[in-house]
């Protein structure tokens, strides 16, 4: 576990997002054009939260509309409009005293990006619907759930509100819109903050937990097994923007 200290100096480490990750965010989310984004390390943010707030007492896990607070705080602090990041973030500062405790399944496998509820939220690149399921229980969950397979790798789009708009086996187009950003209250969105999760997985990992009819399926993965795990669901916004560039 990293200290607090190391924590906070890497929070902002990558706050001057690049062109491409831009580019492809508001492909995502049209929403954000020309607003400003901020990299955030959303472990860090909290646990700094729980150093600075110690009536609250870990590991109990914030409520959503908690954790909204302090991301809302956060954002305006940096003068932003959403905030971005997430890839292999070790989160056991957030979701310690979950379900994710028995198998230390606190490494967070996609990229959240934050936007209010109702935004819409775009496929960035052409591809086929494959999966479109809801799942809005009382315990963190993914809300619903678009995946979308461009070229050999599958998309998982998360937390979203009831009205998708895809069907599985759809062939779509860039552009076309998947759904909107949901909200955690009565648990549309999987009982979490208001954001996308952005997922990758290769065919292979895809098919194994399509084996499993998506049981272990929750965009997390296990402390130990980081460099399978970096296989298995590559960095997304990176690899969208790679099948974007060859499809202009």
């Amino acid at each position: 576990m990293q200290s607090y200290e190391h924590k906070q100096n890497n929070m902002n480490k990558e706050n001057n997002m690049t062109r491409e990750i831009i580019s492809v965010i508001e492909r995502l989310l049209p929403w954000a054009v020309g607003k400003r984004g901020c990299y955030v390390n959303l472990a860090a943010l909290i646990s700094e939260f729980y150093q600075t707030h110690q009536n609250q007492q870990e590991p109990h896990p914030l409520e959503p509309a908690q954790m909204q607070q302090v991301i809302n705080a956060y954002t305006a602090q940096e003068n932003g409009d959403y905030l971005y990041g997430g890839w292999m973030e070790d989160r056991t500062h957030i979701w310690k005293g979950t379900y994710m405790d028995a198998q230390k399944k606190y490494i967070h496998l996609g990229v959240d990006i934050t936007a209010p509820k109702g935004t819409s939220v775009c496929v960035p690149a052409d591809g086929t619907v494959i999966h479109v399921s809801a799942a809005e229980g009382k315990d963190v969950d993914w809300g619903t759930n678009v995946a979308i397979q461009i070229d050999e790798y599958v998309f998982v789009f998360a937390h979203l509100a009831r009205n998708s708009f895809v069907v599985p086996g759809r062939t779509i187009k860039a552009g076309t819109v998947l759904g909107s950003i949901g909200t955690w209250k009565r648990y549309e969105n999987g009982n979490v903050f208001e954001h996308v999760h952005v997922q990758a997985l290769s065919s292979v990992a895809y098919q194994k937990h399509m084996s499993e009819g998506f049981v272990h399926f929750d965009g997390y993965g296990c402390i130990g097994d980081e460099e399978k795990l970096k296989v298995e669901n590559p960095e997304p916004i990176h690899l969208l923007a790679k099948f974007i560039s060859q499809q202009l």
